[in-house]
């Protein structure tokens, strides 16, 4: 019951009711949850009024999959024996035939992109793809705008959802969570990125299922039964989604996905930035074999102009120079060389952070085998995320994975997203992790969008051109992107694989001209700045 009434306070951050709360600028990040004795929750932060709530049963395997359609809505959660959506009376069951994760993750992608298409209807809006695109559908969106929620949410209910499946933006995150404390105070973060939840009992084995469990207890209270239920080293098989990134909550290494630790959130929280502020970058190379990733490192930070940068290069560290490092305010630690899971080597011997009092680093990439122990220690002592081994790494493998992270994150892209595309790019990705808050970034230009683009030849001088936009903690669920490359000038929602467009070998050669940015051409990773003499 207590986590149900916290989760119900989420809502409150909302900045408007209306349709344009589809917009990530106009919902604002729900407050943090800390388990505790007891539940205290600030005035002011009650759960908000009005004509649409949601029941579950008061158990956490229902009350977390539902935190982000109560935080979407603005809707307080109530106890009952089934899971239903309540409005203005109407009870909508919510336990339908595909399950009731799956309902309620319909549910709120269904009322999050119908607020899409409706806040098209605002005098002052662009012309979106979708909205052109669903022109026939059986609704009548510009008599919803202005409408109360409840209003619109009982019309958007009646929209078969087969009719809008294929113009979906394709879902920003899927998370699975165990039940457990790291479970409730990882939700606000999960919310905010209106994340499909999934709750876990047990580990998901190699097919992507969890081990059957026993009747669901009561693990709504504040400190009740929230034990980890699986062994810290045990590696975690997600079950295929189709979202851009996938998060897991709980002990074990996931395979190709995050690993979300709500302390790290709570370390962005305490640490954020102003948006025109320096970009603080240390490159460290602690092997003389490795030098080349180093120096290619450094020259690749501080290349975005649309930032300001200051990039610092160290080689062959003893212990106190990479324990000033790690000390040090910094934005960014690209780091080159070996670690053990008792810490980095150095010239003088091993760190370890672990007896750091604090560190200064928001993000640490640790281009090592094996440097999952020694990055989760970052983060315990107050980094924001890095990017992780679980495995040895070939050498080969590594420098190309070292060299596209830095590109990457030098054109915009978040961890998370920097770190899918990377791994496209080595056999030894998938021995790659995200630890902490996948959305952080060190690069990331007020209104810029990074993108990938995939081209194809389809003749002697023709293409056909795909680009995929990629979100980033500005720039959400909910936000619009325009391609250069096509003539049409519609906006779409991202994240989102856009329509193929076609364009001749001279398009083709200024579309790459225009910005720095990866792009495959004909399944070749490359950067369109480096493509261009070769076309």
């Amino acid at each position: 019951m207590d986590v149900m009434r916290a989760v119900s306070t989420f809502g409150n951050e909302l900045k408007t009711v209306g349709s344009k709360r589809s917009y990530p600028t106009l919902r604002g990040h729900p407050p943090a949850l800390e388990v505790g004795d007891h539940l205290s929750v600030p005035t002011g932060l009650e759960p908000p009024a009005g004509d649409v709530h949601l029941e579950v049963p008061p158990a956490l395997e229902y009350v977390l999959p539902v935190a982000p359609l109560s935080y979407y809505l603005g809707a307080g959660i109530r106890p009952a024996e089934s899971p239903a959506l309540v409005v203005d009376g109407t009870r909508h069951r919510l336990d339908g035939p595909d399950g009731f994760e799956q309902t309620v993750e319909r549910t709120l992608k269904r009322t999050f992109f119908m607020d899409c298409l409706v806040r098209t209807e605002s005098p002052r809006e662009v012309v979106l793809y979708e909205r052109t695109e669903l022109d026939g559908l059986e609704v009548d969106l510009a008599a919803l705008y202005g409408r109360s929620p409840a209003a619109r949410l009982e019309a958007y209910l009646e929209v078969p959802y087969g009719d809008i499946e294929g113009y979906l933006p394709n879902w920003r995150r899927t998370a699975h969570v165990q039940p457990t404390r790291q479970g409730i105070e990882a939700v606000p973060f999960l919310a905010n990125d209106l994340a499909a939840v999934s709750v876990h009992d047990g580990i998901p084995t190699e097919n992507g299922e969890s081990p059957a469990s026993p009747a669901a207890p009561d693990r709504s209270g504040p400190g009740e039964g929230l034990e980890e239920v699986t062994a810290p080293g045990e590696v975690v098989h997600l079950p295929d989604t189709d979202s851009v990134a996938q998060a897991w909550v709980g002990p074990g290494v996931p395979v190709g996905a995050n690993k979300t630790i709500p302390e790290a959130f709570r370390n962005w929280q305490r640490r954020q930035r102003r948006d025109d502020e320096e970009v603080r970058v240390a490159v460290v190379c602690n092997e003389e074999s490795m030098l080349e990733e180093g120096n290619r490192a450094r020259d690749a930070y501080g290349s975005n102009l649309n930032l300001p940068f200051d990039v610092t290069f160290h080689d062959n560290l003893d212990t106190e120079g990479l324990r000033l490092v790690f000390e040090s305010d910094l934005d960014y630690v690209h780091y080159v060389g070996h670690v053990r899971e008792e810490g980095f080597e150095c010239a003088d011997g091993t760190l370890d952070v672990a007896p750091l009092d604090e560190v200064g680093v928001d993000i640490a990439f640790l281009n090592a085998c094996r440097s999952y122990t020694q990055g989760q220690k970052l983060i315990e002592k107050g980094a924001v995320a890095s990017v992780v081994t679980f495995e040895e790494v070939l050498d080969e493998g590594a420098l190309r994975i070292g060299k596209t992270m830095a590109r990457l994150l030098n054109r915009g892209f978040p961890l998370d997203g920097a770190l899918s595309v990377a791994r496209a790019r080595s056999i030894v990705g998938s021995q790659y992790l995200v630890l902490g808050d996948g959305n952080a970034d060190i690069a990331q230009a007020k209104g810029q969008i990074p993108w990938v683009a995939e081209a194809e030849s389809i003749g002697e001088d023709e293409y056909r051109i795909q680009v995929t936009p990629h979100p980033t903690r500005g720039s959400g669920m909910g936000s619009q992107f325009r391609p250069a490359v096509s003539e049409d000038r519609a906006v779409y929602l991202i994240p989102k694989d856009l329509p193929a467009a076609t364009a001749t070998a001279d398009r083709f050669r200024e579309y790459l001209e225009s910005a720095s940015f990866p792009v495959f051409i004909d399944g070749e990773f490359a950067w369109s700045s480096d493509t261009v003499e070769e076309l």
